[in-house]
């Protein structure tokens, strides 16, 4: 179909585009009148923004339909608003400032007087103007929670979070001494760890209904509760509102285990054994509908580590599906992925192994003097990691100020290193904003989650997936363009026997490990391992 606007005369004034840029543009434009779902396998360095924002605009040119762009994360979300300030992004009430009251945001005045400023609201102005822009930006929450603000194509950039995207909103744990929940009839199940408690979905309908009618009288009584309280309130209607829908449409997909464990938030039950219901999806297909609404015509899903099992678990398979595979344009000389086992950082050997782990970290802050790092670990590693370095070097943080230390590790220059949680993804530091990296901890799924758990016991590919995804995001943050260089140093002695197991030994299954990934692997022994 010819069309009265090239894709490719469409992007920004003054921007050469990428080779894997232009490829997957054609493909697009190629394929639209026959493709429902296009799947864009393009590594880091492609440059997916510049993909998902050229797309919107062709659209948009040619009557195609109005574009919604999706990053999950914040961190994300600010990229794009630096990268292109044409484009405008909704994000949560909480990060617009109340034009009529200067220490509140948009969420805090919603909260305590139980409106939003009508006339000046930022956020609600924002909400009107994103409903009628022909492309724009959004998270995942935004997109799917505000009225009427559905476009005809989706384009979801780190689109491999779309499975935990959709588990978490139907998702929800209940400790007994917060709910005070009754004790519902149950069967045993299984754990990885124990035997625990399986509750049937509708036994618990009526009292979830319960729960949420009280709920809504503490919104309805604001004067006598603080903010926390409201917002609190108007977190969990929302995700019991879900569970509700959840149990009624879909109550087989549904696991509902009671189980106990370890209470590590605030209060007096800190640090003692404490019950709860974990309420998880174990099929989150049926809830794609979601996203792909009613009036969607194309959802594009761009990723660099991305497959099929994706698209089935979303319940996309009986979609047109096209798939593109891009390839990588960092030359993989630039992006060393040098195999250093330090230690088994198991949970069993986790101990003994930090310490080890930690002379490693100085060595090579040691050996990178003069430049900018990023250790990736987990909380708890890091808070290991924080205890024993005093170098002010190291730039820390927890949970609630991530974003805030990551902007500031970006502008702070020198020889600063980021230990950064929950980075491995979303992240963007070319150049001499970060020119090495380690990785303490091979993450996999834990299987004291008990729908992991239940997912491992028939599919084990999906496992080792999930623990190689991560790997290959990460290895990504540093290097961000064909002219970048970064080295990633893997610390775990665990990768070894992964490595083992994923391609050594089954090199008929090397989809976890792509050529341009291989290409780029060094052993600190010399050894071959391909």
């Amino acid at each position: 179909m010819e069309y009265q606007h090239d894709i490719l005369t469409c992007v920004d004034e003054g921007i050469t585009l990428r080779p894997v840029q232009v490829e997957f543009l054609k493909f697009v434009q190629e394929n639209w009148e026959s493709t429902d779902v296009f799947v864009g396998n393009l590594a880091v360095g492609s440059g997916k923004s510049r993909v998902l924002t050229t797309i919107g605009t062709w659209a948009n040119k040619n009557g195609l339909g109005s574009t919604a762009g999706i990053a999950p994360t914040k961190i994300l979300q600010d990229q794009f608003e630096n990268d292109f300030p044409w484009l405008r992004t909704l994000k949560g009430a909480d990060n617009y400032q109340c034009q009529d009251h200067d220490t509140a945001t948009c969420g805090e005045f919603k909260r305590a007087t139980k409106k939003y400023c009508q006339t000046q609201c930022r956020y609600l102005a924002t909400c009107n103007q994103v409903r009628s822009d022909p492309v724009a930006l959004f998270n995942f929450h935004s997109y799917t929670h505000i009225k009427d603000v559905e476009k005809n194509i989706v384009v979801i950039d780190e689109a491999h979070n779309l499975p935990n995207f959709l588990s978490s909103q139907y998702s929800m744990k209940l400790w007994k001494f917060q709910w005070e929940y009754p004790e519902f009839e149950s069967t045993p199940y299984k754990g990885i760890d124990g035997e625990r408690r399986r509750i049937n979905p509708s036994v618990m309908i009526e009292w979830i209904k319960d729960q949420m009618a009280e709920l809504k009288v503490i919104l309805t009584n604001t004067k006598n509760a603080d903010e926390d309280t409201i917002k609190s309130a108007e977190d969990d209607i929302r995700v019991l509102d879900n569970i509700l829908y959840a149990f009624v449409k879909t109550p087989d997909d549904m696991l509902v285990i009671e189980s106990e464990e370890m209470f590590k938030g605030r209060g007096k039950q800190l640090h003692t054994s404490q019950k709860y219901i974990a309420i998880r999806p174990l099929n989150v297909s049926k809830f794609m509908s979601r996203l792909y609404t009613t009036n969607t015509r194309k959802m594009i899903l761009l990723s660099g580590t991305i497959n099929e099992s994706v698209i089935k678990k979303v319940g996309l398979s009986n979609k047109r599906v096209s798939y593109f595979t891009g390839e990588n344009p960092i030359p993989a000389a630039n992006r060393p992925f040098l195999v250093w086992p330090i230690a088994s950082m198991s949970y069993k050997s986790r101990k003994e192994s930090v310490p080890k782990i930690v002379t490693a970290i100085q060595s090579l802050a040691a050996k990178h003097i003069n430049e900018r790092g990023v250790i990736h670990a987990t909380y708890e590693i890091a808070e290991a990691l924080k205890k024993v370095i005093t170098s002010k070097r190291f730039m820390f943080h927890d949970q609630k100020n991530k974003s805030d230390v990551y902007q500031k590790f970006r502008a702070s220059g020198g020889n600063s290193i980021l230990v950064a949680s929950g980075m491995s993804e979303g992240i963007d530091l070319p150049d001499d904003l970060a020119t090495w990296q380690a990785i303490c901890v091979l993450q996999k799924p834990s299987l004291k989650d008990d729908v992991n758990w239940h997912n491992i016991r028939y599919d084990r590919e999906w496992y080792e997936w999930e623990t190689a995804l991560l790997v290959r995001q990460a290895t990504g943050r540093i290097s961000r363009h064909i002219n970048d260089t970064g080295k990633t140093y893997m610390l775990d002695a665990d990768f070894v026997g992964f490595w083992h197991d994923t391609y050594t030994k089954r090199k008929d299954i090397q989809k976890f490990w792509p050529k341009d990934f291989v290409d780029s692997m060094k052993w600190s022994d010399g050894v071959d391992r391909s």
